[in-house]
C-alpha cells in the first residue's frame, strides 16, 4: 500500500517534470518554435500533479 511518504515523493518528481517543462516551454518560444505540443504536455503534467497533491492530503488527513 502506498503511503504518504511515497506519493510525496512522487509528487516532487512531478513537480519537477512541471517546472522542467516550463523552462523547455520558454526555450522554444525564444527560438520562435511552435509550442502547442509542448503546452499541451505541461498541461497534463500540472493536472497529475494536481491529482497527486490532492490524494496526498487526503493521506495525511486520514493518517496513512
Amino acid at each position: 500500500m502506498i503511503d504518504h511518504h511515497d506519493l510525496s515523493r512522487h509528487a516532487g518528481e512531478a513537480r519537477q517534470l512541471v517546472a522542467d517543462q516550463k523552462d523547455r516551454i520558454e526555450r522554444l518560444r525564444k527560438v520562435g518554435a511552435d509550442t502547442v505540443d509542448a503546452e499541451h504536455t505541461l498541461k497534463v503534467f500540472e493536472d497529475n500533479l494536481r491529482r497527486l497533491e490532492e490524494n496526498l492530503q487526503w493521506l495525511k488527513r486520514f493518517g496513512y
